[in-house]
């Protein structure tokens, strides 16, 4: 009698037994599957940042060029204007050219100057949008917490470089301004 009885409870318990690793394994594809959309968007992410500071590293470099090129502007301004100090002009056909050449320096020089607005432009854009992409993971994952030191730090570094070549064509542009 005592067998029959413990039979009957071993029975009943064997489907909730079963039910419940069931539940368990299906628990566990979830959890399986969403860590690996966390990977996958830990990859995209990581991805992401890299092709923006590729693009930042390029507009750097576009900047770095134009600022050469501004500088020597600057230098033949600064000959031509020591060449044409001293000078009385001889004739006004001497002196229609020098304006003429300063005039067109002039144009260089400006148009550097908006090539330089148009690269700072596209530089806070890029961090903007660097920035903005990891606002919107923090706010669904807790992206910043995720993010690794060497991450963070090459954010803070790419700031800190994108100041310095901001102070750079600011103190250019009052040089020449």
């Amino acid at each position: 009698m005592q067998n029959a009885i413990q039979n009957i409870f071993l029975n009943k318990a064997l489907p909730v037994r079963q039910r419940a690793i069931d539940y368990t394994l299906k628990r566990a594809e979830n959890i399986l599957k969403t860590s690996s959309d966390v990977d996958k968007l830990r990859e995209s992410i990581q991805q992401r940042l890299l092709d923006l500071f590729k693009q930042i590293n390029d507009i750097k470099a576009i900047i770095l060029k134009r600022q050469h090129q501004y500088r020597l502007l600057d230098e033949k301004i600064q000959k031509i204007a020591q060449i044409l100090q001293p000078i009385m002009f001889s004739t006004s056909e001497d002196e229609i050219e020098a304006l003429d050449k300063l005039q067109f320096m002039q144009k260089r020089i400006s148009q550097c100057r908006r090539c330089i607005q148009n690269l700072n432009s596209r530089i806070n854009e890029s961090r903007q949008n660097l920035f903005g992409f990891a606002n919107k993971e923090a706010a669904t994952t807790s992206f910043n917490s995720e993010l690794i030191p060497a991450q963070i730090f090459i954010l803070s570094k790419n700031e800190r470089q994108c100041n310095k070549l901001r102070e750079q064509i600011i103190f250019l542009e009052n040089k020449i301004g």
